[in-house]
């Protein structure tokens, strides 16, 4: 089962990532737009709406083949209560990042 990266982990994790950029793929879109759909169908109406951003986004740049999103919800409450949830589905989280955030 995943679990949720401690602060320093996560920045040892961004610090030796190693970066190549790929040439512009297609897919990129439909990566995005079936990972949107599974998570709707987990999370039903927990999302206010969920994007396709970054580098993958723009057709023709070249990318990292990360799909980035971004999935709005209502509150902060609402993000904290998903952490937990979307780790079990696959993702992972820093949570002394997340603690960093504020809002309703």
């Amino acid at each position: 089962m995943p679990t949720l990266m401690d602060e320093q982990q996560s920045w040892l994790a961004a610090l030796h990532e190693r970066v190549r950029l790929h040439s512009y793929d297609p897919s990129w879109a439909e990566v995005f737009l079936l990972e949107r759909d599974r998570l709707l169908s987990l999370f039903p109406h927990r999302f206010l709406g969920i994007e396709h951003i970054g580098s993958t986004a723009v057709p023709g740049l070249s990318a990292k083949p990360v799909v980035d999103m971004l999935a709005g919800v209502e509150s902060m409450a609402v993000a904290q209560a998903l952490a937990e949830p979307l780790c079990r589905s696959g993702y992972t989280t820093s949570a002394e990042l997340n603690a960093t955030l504020s809002g309703p």
